[in-house]
C-alpha cells in the first residue's frame, strides 16, 4: 500500500481528535476542558513553587522525560521523571 504524507496526517489527526479525557472521577470530559485542566494543575504547582512528577514505561518513559526537560528548561516549572529504578523503589 502506498499512503500518502496527506493520507498519514489525515489518520493521524483523527487519532488525536478522538482522544477520551476523563476527570479525577473517571467522567468524560472534553479535549478542550481537558487540556485546559492539565495546563492550570501545572500552572497551580508552578505558582505554589512544587514539583510535577511524571512516571513512563517503556516508550512513554521517553514521552516522560521528553515532557519533564521541556517543563524544566522551557517552562521554568520544577519536575522529576521516575524513569529509573531506584527513584521508583526509593520511598524515603
Amino acid at each position: 500500500m502506498n499512503r500518502t504524507v496527506t493520507d498519514y496526517l489525515a489518520r493521524l489527526s483523527a487519532l488525536l481528535l478522538s482522544t477520551e479525557v476523563t476527570d479525577g472521577a473517571g467522567r468524560p470530559v472534553g479535549l478542550d476542558d481537558g487540556t485546559a485542566a492539565a495546563v492550570r494543575l501545572v500552572l497551580e504547582v508552578r505558582g505554589a513553587g512544587g514539583k510535577v512528577l511524571l512516571v513512563g514505561n517503556g516508550g512513554s518513559a521517553a514521552i516522560a522525560s521528553h515532557m519533564q526537560n521541556d517543563l524544566c528548561k522551557m517552562a521554568g516549572i520544577r519536575a522529576l521523571v521516575f524513569t529509573e529504578a531506584p527513584l521508583l523503589t526509593a520511598l524515603t
